[in-house]
């Protein structure tokens, strides 16, 4: 009984304890910044394929020959990539541009990206009780605002 009275026991105790929280805490925020440059560099690489996939100009008249089927094509390389890949948002003056996802609820994507891994700041989704057709009046999006300017971030300022 002795033992537990010792005010140095304590204090080891309590520095012991307050040593695990630090490394877990730093090892959890060091998961989250990995994470967050993963998913930067997939929604990048994806952007940037989707961006240079099938655009032709006629350099006769500047005019897009091959306008009908590019957004066809634009769809399949996203539906290749994910199924219930709904289409991209992208909106001017603002680092928003990305791929727009709708899945069976609202929830999948809050922790998934693109490629369905897991990820922190999950995807653009749309709500799963739109049509994400004609018939759709108004189009729910949901998306994560990210202290790191990524996401909608943009649309606070």
């Amino acid at each position: 009984m002795n033992f537990l009275k010792n005010k140095n026991v304590w204090i080891i105790l309590l520095i012991v304890l307050l040593l695990i929280l630090i490394f877990f805490s730093s090892a959890k925020i060091i998961a989250y910044i990995v994470d967050g440059k993963k998913t930067d560099r997939v929604y990048d690489e994806i952007r940037e394929a989707y961006l240079d996939n099938g655009l032709e100009t006629n350099a006769k008249d500047g005019l897009n020959t091959n306008e009908d089927n590019l957004y066809y094509k634009k769809a399949e390389f996203l539906l290749g990539i994910n199924k219930n890949t709904a289409g991209w948002i992208s909106i001017l003056g603002t680092k928003v541009d990305y791929p727009v996802l709708r899945g069976d609820d609202n929830i999948h994507y809050l922790k998934y990206n693109l490629e369905e891994k897991r990820s922190s700041r999950g995807s653009i989704m749309m709500d799963y009780r739109n049509a994400g057709d004609s018939r759709d009046l108004n189009i729910t999006i949901y998306g994560h605002n990210m202290k790191d300017d990524s996401m909608f971030h943009d649309l606070i300022s």
